[in-house]
């Protein structure tokens, strides 16, 4: 090679006439590179083993991740979202995850601002990261740390925490309405209790099927007493036409009956005479004799004069009776009636009250369902698909990496320095003008 150097070197000396600029091609690049191979490959090993050194310096990093899915309500149209939705959901729920709040809970809840950590609130917000997973609705959320356990705990905790605040949104949406509809369902069903435990006691104590049977008997009664005492007053009437008459026929017939007749024609004086003469019967014969016996028609008469007496008298006693009885029936009737009758609007109001009542209490409820329904409807849920778990690999630093990056920043910066001692050798060896 100084012999090369030489031999250029001579002309230069002897003929100081200028030459014509030589133009570089690849041979020339690749000859200088040739004779700096030894420089190259030291700066590029020495480049290599430094950057091996220094990624076996550097912390170990760990990456959890846990995957969240963001479904709409089961009530709309279509329960996953789109891409241009999920897109925006990301981002939504990326402020919900790394909202200033969350990151503090988080650092108070693992202890990350005492030592050795000495994190802050920013410090962790970079170590966070969520992201939409292509063409699904999933949502990836990652949480870089130097250990692997707390770095699943993180992510956990930030999605729970989402989920739970999500809830927590999704019902505050509802706000004072529901809360109002809540209140008054509570209290109708307070009071639909009151009226139905009212309504069973009133029913239970009331009676009011005995008391209806106790008219209807009441009824029944009057109804067969006055029947009974319009035969009794049909009876007394006859009784009274029958008494007439006999009185009238009574009237009609004497008591007794007079008889005249002779002695021959009396039975017992024919035997007496049997035993007489003849003058004797002869002195008899002009003798009459006269009678006077009790009428038999006036005798029978009489007798049913006194039965017909004795059989009104009955049936007077017996109209009284009944006269008594239904008196007595008009006393109790009345107050069953009226007994029936309070027991009836009572039992009527109470069945009123707790009819309106549970009407009352099916329209609020039904108002709270479509309250709770509408809102949900605009809400998006979400759900935990994957819980973080601890990696088994660190993801930062990549020693094959850092070592091939390390080799090539080297190899190249040794191939800058190359060509730059060569442009100084190649300036100094020119003559000067």
């Amino acid at each position: 090679m100084e012999a090369a150097h030489k031999i250029e070197a001579e002309p230069f000396a002897t003929a100081p006439v200028s030459l014509p600029r030589h133009e570089p091609e690849l041979i020339d690049y690749l000859l200088v590179l040739w004779r700096w191979k030894t420089l190259i490959a030291i700066g590029t090993v020495v480049a290599a083993a430094a950057a091996l050194a220094v990624s076996f310096a550097m912390p170990k990093v760990y990456e959890a991740n846990a995957t969240l899915m963001v479904l709409k309500s089961k009530f709309g149209s279509d329960q996953l979202l789109g891409p241009q939705q999920l897109a925006l959901t990301a981002k939504t729920y990326e402020g919900i995850i790394k909202n200033p709040g969350a990151l503090s809970e988080a650092i108070a809840k693992f202890k990350l601002g005492e030592p050795p950590y000495d994190l802050k609130v920013r410090d962790l917000e970079r170590r966070v990261d969520i992201n939409a997973v292509k063409d699904t609705a999933l949502l990836n959320l990652s949480v870089e740390t130097g250990e692997p356990q707390l770095a699943a705990d993180i992510a956990n905790f930030l999605a729970q925490r989402a989920i739970d605040l999500n809830s927590r949104l999704n019902e505050g949406e509802v706000g004072d309405s529901r809360t109002f509809l809540e209140t008054q369902v509570d209290h109708t069903a307070a009071s639909l209790k009151d009226a139905e435990a009212a309504l069973e006691s009133f029913q239970k104590e009331a009676d009011i099927e005995i008391v209806r049977k106790q008219e209807e008997v009441c009824l029944a009664r009057m109804a067969e007493l006055q029947s009974q005492r319009t035969r009794v007053e049909a009876d007394l009437a006859a009784a009274a036409g029958d008494l007439a008459s006999l009185e009238k026929d009574l009237r009609q017939q004497p008591e007794t009956l007079k008889t005249a007749r002779t002695l021959v024609e009396d039975p017992a004086y024919q035997q007496a005479l049997a035993k007489l003469s003849r003058a004797d019967i002869d002195a008899l014969l002009g003798i009459n004799m006269q009678s006077e016996e009790l009428n038999p028609t006036y005798s029978f008469l009489q007798q049913a004069l006194a039965e017909a007496h004795r059989d009104a008298a009955g049936l007077t006693a017996r109209k009284h009776e009944l006269d008594r009885l239904l008196a007595e029936n008009d006393q109790t009737l009345p107050k069953v009636q009226n007994e029936l009758t309070e027991k009836t609007t009572r039992l009527e109001t109470l069945t009123r009250t707790y009819e309106l009542e549970r009407d009352s209490y099916k329209t609020l409820r039904s108002r709270l369902l479509a309250a709770n329904v509408e809102v949900v409807s605009k809400t998006s849920l979400l759900k935990v698909v994957d819980a973080a778990l601890p990696p088994q690999r660190h993801i930062r630093p990549r020693k094959s990496l850092n070592t091939a990056v390390g080799g090539a920043a080297g190899f190249f910066g040794m191939v800058m320095l190359a060509f730059c001692f060569d442009y100084v050798q190649r300036a100094q060896r020119a003559p000067r003008r």
